[in-house]
């Protein structure tokens, strides 16, 4: 399960829109990023899909982060 700030980039989003009907499955890279933006450690996952996403739980009396998650299912 992938989590993160919600951003204006939107192709997780529309990856996972996608694949609602049919999974397009694709090999894919995530990476940990650190503070000065350089890779910590990364992840290679092949022939994967979305298959549940979560967006953020919008609460005006709050002062949590904005967060969204998308579970993936891989070969």
């Amino acid at each position: 399960m992938l989590k993160r700030g919600v951003t204006y980039e939107d192709n997780l989003l529309a990856w996972f829109l996608m694949c609602q009907d049919h999974a397009e499955r694709k090999d894919i890279s995530v990476e940990l990023l650190g503070p000065d933006g350089k890779t910590v450690r990364g992840w290679q996952f092949l022939a994967a899909f979305p298959v549940k996403r979560q967006g953020p739980a919008l609460n005006a009396g709050s002062n949590n982060v904005a967060s969204e998650t998308l579970e993936i299912a891989h070969h």
